[in-house]
């Protein structure tokens, strides 16, 4: 699997990108411009931002996502490879939850409970 990472690719086309591969998972990716060391990271971009506008390192690149790696390495991949900093959430019913607790477990599974959540 492979997550198409550029300059002019925007916020909704790479949310939508991750959540065809995973249909049970969002990505929200966050803008840390000007917040103090340490402040939460809670500010969403909205989808019509592009990349470019978010990150420091400039870089065109296809992703190998492996259904295997952690939420939180996937997490660490974009930070360390792009600069981007995302938050991924698990649907359970009809809600968002953050993965922060479960992080430790795999894309694949994340995705599967929330399909086995969101099922009625």
């Amino acid at each position: 699997m492979l997550l198409h990472i550029a300059d002019t690719t925007t916020v909704q086309a790479l949310q939508e990108a991750f959540s065809a591969l995973f249909p049970y998972l969002k990505l929200e990716v966050l803008d840390v411009h000007g917040l103090a060391p340490r402040a939460p990271l809670s500010p969403r971009r909205k989808a019509h931002t592009t990349l470019a506008e978010l990150r420091h390192n400039k870089c065109h690149a296809e992703v190998p996502i492996d259904p295997e790696m952690t939420v939180h390495d996937f997490e660490q991949l974009l930070l360390s490879t792009f600069g981007l900093h995302v938050e991924i959430f698990r649907l359970s019913g009809r809600v968002w939850l953050k993965t922060m607790m479960t992080d430790d477990w795999t894309l694949a599974f994340q995705n599967e409970q929330g399909r086995i959540l969101s099922t009625p």
